[in-house]
């Protein structure tokens, strides 16, 4: 019988980020758990489920005794922007049984357990933020009206998701001329160099 007594986590990550997962858990029972169980934390929203396995073994989780859960949870670069249910997942170990919720823990505390995914809730407001723009590199940082800046690069919060990230650029300065966008990799934080021109003023 498990009550989760306290804990912390990333109220708002950026996709390809970290999100930091720091829990109390109180053993109320009278024995400790004897079979084996896997221990997973779970994000889920409305375009899916993501799963990270911690390593914990419950069975040493002695009854009158607090357990502190640490964990860092690196999310997927693709992981869709939105906002997740935070959830503690300790299913059957038999593969057969795993997503049956019948077979899965439930912690003692009030309105947690969510009976059809068999986890127990956390948090419903986390956020996943999508890659945005973190600063924007010019070099040299000026220059005179006729020459050029040519080693400037975009930098991201985060890596950019599968399908890679297209930055639109604007100058406000009719003087300058910039591309009209960037586009940066899969997986990647910054923009190849690209090149502002001037013209005399």
């Amino acid at each position: 019988r498990f009550q989760l007594t306290n804990g912390s986590y990333s109220g708002a990550v950026a996709q390809g980020g970290s999100l930091q997962l720091d829990l109390r858990l109180m053993n109320q029972g009278y024995a400790a758990m004897f079979n084996a169980r896997p221990v997973f934390a779970v994000l889920r929203n409305g375009s899916g489920r993501y799963i990270f396995s911690l390593n914990e073994d419950p069975r040493t989780w002695a009854p009158g005794l607090a357990q502190n859960l640490s964990a860092t949870l690196t999310l997927p670069t693709d992981i869709p922007p939105g906002t997740y249910t935070l959830a503690l997942w300790l299913p059957d170990q038999a593969l057969s049984l795993r997503d049956n919720p019948h077979y899965a823990v439930r912690f003692a505390n009030l309105g947690v357990w969510d009976a059809i995914e068999g986890d127990n809730v956390i948090s419903n407001n986390g956020t996943i933020q999508g890659e945005s723009v973190a600063s924007v590199t010019i070099t040299p940082s000026s220059v005179v009206g006729g020459s050029n800046a040519v080693l400037n690069q975009v930098t991201l919060t985060g890596p950019a998701p599968a399908g890679g990230a297209l930055v639109t650029l604007a100058a406000s300065d009719p003087a300058a001329a910039v591309p009209a966008s960037v586009s940066i990799a899969p997986g990647a934080i910054s923009s190849a160099v690209f090149i502002i021109t001037t013209t005399p003023v």
